[in-house]
């Protein structure tokens, strides 16, 4: 009698602990999204006691000589057409002056928006998972990938303004896979138009949109192919006309800073490399002493290799469609810029961070969901866990060097923009 009492007793606590444990699951899943976005507003809040950093004066200066002449709003870029970017400088001058927290708070309101908009789509193509979006959410939302130039750099911005479009276009076309709704589709093609407004570096749409039907349930195929890719085709040609037929007609770009060649090749390694190692042998911001430089050069080589033989690995495994699509959108991404002669540039990491973010949340998540081997939930749990912290207080290192930076050189060319504004 006693036994079976005991039996009783641990059954009923049992049975108490799963409802617990389910309903704090619930509550997890619905809290990550947000939790998310805080994470992404609190990790960038120290840019508020920042000031313009070198190219941003440039552009706060010809925001300046455009302001009185609405035709010139959408010109402001030195060479290249990126009118939605040159009209936010415009925005913010308009309405906050030269006080720096106005163009950091759209800056960042941009990257919030592109966390969500990341959150809204693997939602989608993880089959309604919402541990997987949250998780994504929260490994973009730190910067983590190493693209937190793009925010917290002004001048950086036009990469979050595009992908904000990129990812509605995404979203969009997904949509109307799924449903067939034609307003799904409009929103898809001006979506499109929106993001190569934003930065050229958008022409990388077409192709992910074929791998997103690829990775989508209904999985259209070849069938109507023509048709249904015709409208983001024709924008991209006429897109490409104007661009090099008329905006860039005689420039010098081609040769001095965009050439075909094998230095694509080691672009390409170093950008895949500089996802995961916030520091490299030539970093500005923060660099290393010199003793560490031989070592860091190594974990450079092996990291060059190991990266792209674990992706073609992981892509050779039979993992979710989706997943792959993740897994392939990030050196798709880097096309537009493994072309530049210059070097390396880790505000161009925005686009593929946001890829290897999905990757991640989606591959942590069916572990999460699916594995019955509880030590493999928790190793995946602390790892998650330990990237974040890492991440963030890489973040705040290398936002404390840029404010060195400013200090130094911020007052000569303050006087400059403030000389300048007061001649207009």
């Amino acid at each position: 009698m006693l036994a079976s009492v005991r039996i009783g007793v641990k059954d009923v606590s049992w049975a108490t602990v799963c409802r617990a444990e389910g309903r704090i699951d619930r509550l997890t899943r619905r809290w990550l999204p947000i939790a998310a976005l805080l994470l992404g507003a609190i990790v960038f809040l120290p840019l508020f006691g920042h000031t313009f950093y070198r190219d941003d004066f440039g552009w706060v200066e010809r925001a300046i000589d455009a302001l009185p002449h609405p035709a010139q709003w959408f010109f402001l870029a030195k060479s290249d057409f990126r009118p939605l970017s040159s009209l936010s400088f415009v925005l913010n001058l308009a309405i906050g002056g030269l006080d720096p927290r106005g163009y950091y708070a759209l800056n960042l309101l941009f990257h919030l928006a592109n966390v969500a908009l990341l959150m809204a789509l693997v939602r989608r193509i993880s089959g309604g998972s919402t541990l997987a979006a949250g998780i994504a959410g929260l490994i973009a939302a730190c910067a983590f990938g190493n693209y937190g130039e793009a925010v917290h750099w002004i001048s950086g911005r036009t990469e979050p303004i595009a992908d904000v479009f990129v990812l509605g276009a995404l979203i969009a076309h997904w949509d109307w896979l799924a449903r067939g709704r034609g307003r799904d589709r409009v929103i898809a093609v001006l979506c499109c138009a929106l993001a190569l407004l934003g930065k050229e570096s958008a022409v990388i749409l077409l192709p992910l949109l074929w791998l997103l039907e690829w990775a989508h349930p209904a999985r259209p195929g070849a069938h109507g192919a023509i048709t249904r890719h015709a409208p983001y085709a024709v924008l991209l040609a006429a897109y490409l006309v104007f661009e090099f037929g008329y905006w860039r007609a005689g420039s010098t770009i081609q040769g001095s800073e965009y050439a075909f060649g094998w230095h694509a090749v080691t672009n390409l390694f170093e950008y895949l490399v500089r996802m995961w190692l916030p520091v490299s042998p030539t970093s500005m911001l923060v660099s290393l002493p010199a003793a560490a430089l031989p070592a860091l050069r190594v974990a450079y080589v092996v990291l060059a290799a190991a990266i792209p033989l674990a992706g073609l690995f992981l892509l050779s495994r039979p993992i979710p469609r989706a997943q792959k699509f993740a897994l392939l959108w990030i050196p798709i991404a880097l096309l537009p810029v493994i072309w530049f002669t210059f070097r390396t540039n880790t505000r161009y990491l925005y686009l593929p961070s946001l890829g290897l973010a999905a990757f991640l949340g989606m591959a942590a998540a069916e572990v999460l969901e699916r594995s019955p081997v509880r030590s493999r939930r928790i190793a995946v749990s602390v790892a998650l866990k330990i990237a974040l912290i890492v991440q963030v207080g890489v973040l705040q290192v290398i936002l404390l060097r840029r404010a060195t930076v400013e200090r130094a050189e911020g007052p000569a060319r303050w006087a400059e923009l403030r000389e300048h504004a007061a001649r207009r």
